[in-house]
Formats: C-alpha cells, sequence, structure tokens
C-alpha cells in the first residue's frame, strides 16, 4: 500500500514520495514473469511503454507466427511512460519553445503524425477490447492566468490559423465553467487530442498482446547485450538470443551504445490527490473530465479524472523540471520542496480544496535531444532504435514503434514516413553531461520563473 502524502498543515515527507499514482489506483494490474533460464526468439523489443507496446501489436498484426518477446526493467505501466501525464496531443507540442509552436510546414507534418499515432491507440482499443474510458477524445485546453499567458495564447492562436486548425476560444467564464477554477483568464480549445490513462493503457495492452501471443517478462533490465546477428542479451535471471531487435527504450538507448552524448533526461513531477468525496465534487464545480496545458510550457498542467479506471474523482497536478543525471531524478533540488511548489500551484487554482491531501507524487523521465531529432533508425544489422521521444511518449513513442516494426519487417508500410524520419538529422552532439546539466538547469529555472503565476 502506498504511503498517502500528508495535508497541507503538516509538510511532506520523502516516504509519501515515488509511487506512481496512476498505476497505484488500478484495482488489479497483471502481472509477467521475469525473463529466466536461457531462450530464443524470432523478434525482441527491449522495453514496455508507448514505443515498445505499439511495435509488439504491429509485429503480432504482421508476422503473427514468429515468436515475439518482449523485456521490460520494471513493472508494465511504471515506467516512465506510465508516469506521464497522458495526453496524446495532436499538434505539435515543443517544449523548448515559448508557445510550442515551430515553422508551419514542420508542423503541418507532425500534427499528422500525431493524428495517426491517436488513430492507432484507439483502434488498439476498440479491436483488443480494451476499456474505453482510457482514452477520451475530449480535446486539449491551453490556459493562460496571467497577461504573459495571454500573449502566449495570441501567439499559439495566429500559429492555428496557419495551420487552418479548428479550435475555440474561452474566457475566463468558460475556464470556471469547465475547470470549477477562477484563475484562468482565458483559454484556447482545440478539439482532436485524446487523454490517456497512460499505466491502464500499457498494463491492457501488455495483456491483450498476451492472448496475441507474444511473450511479455517484467522486472527484467538488461545487463549485457551482445550485437551480433545473432544478438544476446543477458538479464540478471536469463539469456535470450535473436536475430532482430527493436530498441524502445527512449533515452536509456544510449546504455546500448547508440547515440551517445546526443541525449538528455529530464525529470518532471506530478501529484494526485486522493479521490474527493461527494461535497467536495460538488465544490469543485466544473466538468468531470477535462486536460489543461500551461500557455507557458514552463506552468502547470492539470487534469480531472472521473471514474473506476481513475478510482474516483481526482485531480493531477504536474509542473517542474529537472534536467538530471543517469543516476539520480532528484539531483541538485530536494523533492519534497518540488512537492510543497506542487501543493502551492494546486491550492492556488482550488483554494476550497486545500485540506484535500495527495495520494501520490511522483517522478518521471522523459528524453529530449537538442535540436528535437528522433534517435530512429537501424542503427546495427538487425538492431532498430525508436527512441527519444522529446517528451511526447505517448504520440511519438506510438508512432516511432509502430515505424520501426514496419522497418523491421520490411514492409511497404509507412514507407513515406520511415523514410522521412530516417532522411532527418539525428540528434546532435552535446557537452559533457556536468556542463549539460547545470546550463540546462539554470536555463530550466530562468523559464519557470519567468512563466510566474502560469506555474
Amino acid at each position: 500500500m502506498a504511503t498517502r502524502c500528508p495535508a497541507t498543515d503538516k509538510p511532506p515527507s520523502e516516504s509519501c514520495i515515488g509511487t506512481n499514482g496512476w498505476h497505484a489506483v488500478l484495482p488489479s494490474p497483471k502481472s509477467f514473469s521475469r525473463l529466466e533460464g536461457s531462450q530464443t526468439a524470432d523478434w525482441l523489443v527491449i522495453g514496455g511503454g508507448y514505443s515498445g507496446l505499439a511495435a509488439a501489436r504491429r509485429l503480432a498484426e504482421t508476422v503473427p507466427s514468429d515468436r515475439i518477446v518482449v523485456l521490460e526493467a520494471l513493472r508494465i505501466g511504471d515506467g516512465p511512460a506510465g508516469r506521464s501525464s497522458g495526453f496524446m496531443i495532436d499538434l505539435p507540442h515543443k517544449l523548448d519553445s515559448d508557445s510550442y509552436t515551430g515553422s508551419v510546414e514542420a508542423d503541418r507534418r507532425q500534427t499528422i503524425r500525431n493524428r495517426l499515432a491517436i488513430d492507432f491507440v484507439r483502434r488498439v482499443i476498440d479491436e483488443d477490447g480494451l476499456d474505453p474510458a482510457i482514452q477520451y477524445r475530449t480535446g486539449k485546453v491551453n490556459a493562460a492566468a496571467t497577461e504573459h499567458g495571454d500573449t502566449l495564447l495570441a501567439a499559439y492562436r495566429n500559429h492555428l490559423d496557419a495551420l487552418s486548425e479548428p479550435y475555440e476560444t474561452l474566457g475566463a467564464d468558460e475556464m470556471l465553467a469547465l475547470t470549477g477554477s477562477r484563475y484562468y483568464r482565458s483559454g484556447i480549445l482545440t478539439p482532436q487530442s485524446a487523454l490517456l490513462h497512460p499505466a491502464a493503457y500499457l498494463c491492457d495492452l501488455a495483456e491483450a498482446l498476451s492472448r496475441r501471443g507474444v511473450v511479455i517478462h517484467e522486472n527484467s533490465a538488461v545487463t549485457q547485450f551482445t550485437e551480433g546477428p545473432p544478438h544476446v542479451v543477458r538479464t540478471e535471471h536469463g539469456q535470450l538470443t535473436v536475430p532482430k531487435v527493436i530498441l524502445a527504450v527512449n533515452g536509456a538507448v544510449a546504455a546500448f551504445g547508440h547515440f551517445k552524448r546526443r541525449l538528455m533526461d529530464v525529470f518532471t513531477f506530478a501529484s494526485l490527490t486522493r479521490a474527493l468525496t461527494e461535497e467536495e465534487t460538488k465544490s469543485l464545480g466544473g466538468e468531470p473530465f477535462w486536460g489543461v496545458l500551461p500557455a507557458d510550457p514552463m506552468g502547470t498542467t492539470l487534469r480531472r479524472l472521473s471514474g473506476p479506471v481513475y478510482g474516483g474523482t481526482r485531480v493531477l497536478v504536474r509542473n517542474r523540471f529537472i534536467l538530471g543525471s543517469k543516476g539520480s531524478a532528484f539531483e541538485g533540488r530536494p523533492i519534497n520542496v518540488i512537492t510543497r511548489q506542487q501543493r502551492e500551484s494546486f491550492d492556488n487554482r482550488y483554494p476550497a480544496l486545500a485540506h484535500v491531501p495527495m495520494d501520490y507524487v511522483w517522478g518521471g523521465r522523459l528524453c529530449l535531444s537538442k535540436n528535437g531529432a528522433t534517435a530512429f533508425g537501424e542503427v546495427a544489422p538487425g538492431v532498430f532504435s525508436a527512441a527519444c521521444q522529446n517528451g511526447l511518449g505517448s504520440v511519438n513513442g506510438t508512432l516511432h514503434g509502430l515505424l520501426a516494426a514496419d522497418m523491421a519487417t520490411r514492409r511497404n508500410c509507412h514507407a513515406g514516413l520511415i523514410a522521412e524520419l530516417t532522411a532527418a538529422d539525428p540528434p546532435v552532439r552535446i557537452p559533457p553531461e556536468p556542463i549539460t546539466r547545470r546550463v540546462g538547469n539554470w536555463v530550466i529555472r530562468r523559464r519557470e520563473t519567468r512563466a510566474g503565476m502560469e506555474r
């Protein structure tokens, strides 16, 4: 049983940190055995997140008679993918920009790719009989709490006009009707994004894959990888020999000898309230299910969750970024400080719920490259990388896993997208880790300060 964080009249302790709330609220996620003994397979997918399970699902469709194995270092749904905020954003969403925007033509291409991933997840949910409540096609709102935020939303609105994308402008009263909070001045609703329960999706998809004959091993971290072919993978308790491997490990791909000194580990943090009582839910007001992104990328993300798969009615708060080393998510900033800051962000928006404790507080890892490039392609004979999702693991990870499987099977599916990704510039080199971490965290702190009350 996870330790609950204390209410606001007591400082949070580190004992309440680290439990992934998404995974903890699931009633009974299926367990999979660890890899043991010496085995062989036709395909190995390393990583059981968005990329890895999308790749395995695609392989199960295209080479159903082959033996497909997935190795996950942790529990399915409890790794970085299952710790995300669960937005499947159809439009471009660049964390290193002021208003998530880039060039018009590049963003149009990215929108097509993002929507392909969203549609793939919906198809998997329908075909494999997953709980439909895992994904809601409700759209998402970019919200402003300050004049600075309004300025950023105006730039975002102009970019949407250039893209010919539909949107709805929301005023303060409409934001109150949606969120139950008077904190926001304005918002922009874009209707085609989806909201996902990340851990439930990954756990249910893994169970569906096992019914299709895919062999899944969790708690099976790779300790040694010898490239062939055949490739030999060792874990603490087992060994697997296989001709083709898909590396769906995001920033950990460097540990397999590829894209070294080109990827950055960034940690972000989330808090999830306990289930609200009927009286608290009535006090909260607003709509039962929505997702709000900040106008400033360094601001606070909010989601309201309702239904059995979410353990009742809860509110999720996500903010704060740390550019970390490979060893620690919390280096340079005590986690209890971040927890208090998230508590403050929640209380600013919902002062009437300041007494409601946070059930779970956790951190999650995402991977960025300096130039926004992905680590995709055949990196060695029979070894395919679907890594570095640049903060959009749900859509980029799903798509890259799907495309890596198509590339590895040499089928003429999505050939144009595969050619586009393989022809793109790779991640550029970055300075040594201490320099990158020090400078990167200085930039992050500066941008978070500029975000002000958007955070």
